[in-house]
């Protein structure tokens, strides 16, 4: 029951996310919604913007999964890039919001995770430098990032998928040319 109770609350979030801006949302919003009572929500979550921070973290491990299986095709990415566009109007709540500090360093953490995961999946049999790896990792997550703020503080004028299709015209293939050229620096060294 009581997982039940907490993915209730967290669906009541993600739906009035979809209407409301995200510093509008209240634990009475959710209660009501739910039909249950305050100190249900406080067994649950300490406020609202744990179910917030519940809600990044659920699609931070949904991607990595994705990534650890070799599920995550170029397709997949496109898909992930359209759905941000999709909800555009949700990620700019979220970005203007009175926590946006606190987001923007979730969503930066989250990047960080995932990129890292990205690259030591494309360096499986490729003996790169660790030092080069994360040196790897993080240049695409503030890449990444970059082009999002730009997109959010734009008022999410240009077309983001686009933007980010041309990107990964353009550095196909970019990771795993690093990643041999770390080995081989690494074997020259040697």
């Amino acid at each position: 029951m009581a997982s039940f109770t907490r993915k209730a609350i967290i669906d009541s979030y993600a739906r009035q996310l979809l209407t409301k801006p995200v510093d509008k949302i209240t634990v009475k919003d959710i209660v009501e919604d739910c039909g249950i009572s305050r100190n249900t929500f406080y067994y649950h979550f300490k406020d609202i913007y744990e179910v917030l921070e519940e809600i990044l973290h659920m699609q931070e491990q949904k991607v990595i999964r994705a990534i650890e299986s070799g599920e995550i095709e170029a397709e997949d990415w496109k898909r992930g890039m359209e759905q941000v566009v999709e909800n555009r109007d949700v990620f700019y709540r979220l970005y203007r919001s009175a926590r946006a500090e606190q987001v923007r360093r979730y969503f930066s953490d989250s990047a960080a995770l995932i990129f890292n995961h990205v690259v030591e999946v494309k360096a499986r049999g490729i003996d790169a430098d660790e030092g080069d790896k994360e040196l790897i990792s993080r240049f695409y997550r503030h890449a990444f990032e970059g082009c999002l703020n730009d997109w959010l503080e734009s008022g999410m004028k240009s077309p983001l998928d686009q933007q980010m299709e041309r990107l990964e015209r353009l550095f196909d293939g970019d990771i795993e040319r690093a990643l041999k050229r770390s080995a081989q620096h690494r074997c020259n060294n040697d």
